[in-house]
């Protein structure tokens, strides 16, 4: 009977122990599916963020050229105004 005892003991022993590797071996590879997520996570953040920046620049960009181009025309309109003002002037 006790060899039995002893088998049985040991049949459970390993069952648990199998069991407690399994547990194991899927808690690590939850540990490491969620590591990988929070990675991704956090690259798709920073992606977020950067394509906002750059878009924010273009717009800054964008703002200054054309501020740049109303100043430029209104030089422009500025000294027509001037050259007309003077011809008129003259030809008086």
């Amino acid at each position: 009977i006790s060899k039995t005892r002893k088998a049985q003991n040991l049949y459970e022993f390993s069952l648990k122990g199998r069991t407690l590797l399994q547990w194991r071996i899927r808690y690590n590879t939850s540990i490491q599916w969620q590591a990988t997520l929070d990675a991704c996570n956090e690259l798709s953040i920073q992606v977020v963020k950067r394509r906002y920046f750059i878009r924010w620049t273009q717009y800054i960009a964008d703002i200054s050229t054309e501020h740049r181009k109303m100043a430029i025309a209104d030089l422009y309109r500025r000294c027509k105004l001037k050259r007309f003002a003077m011809k008129a002037m003259i030809s008086m």
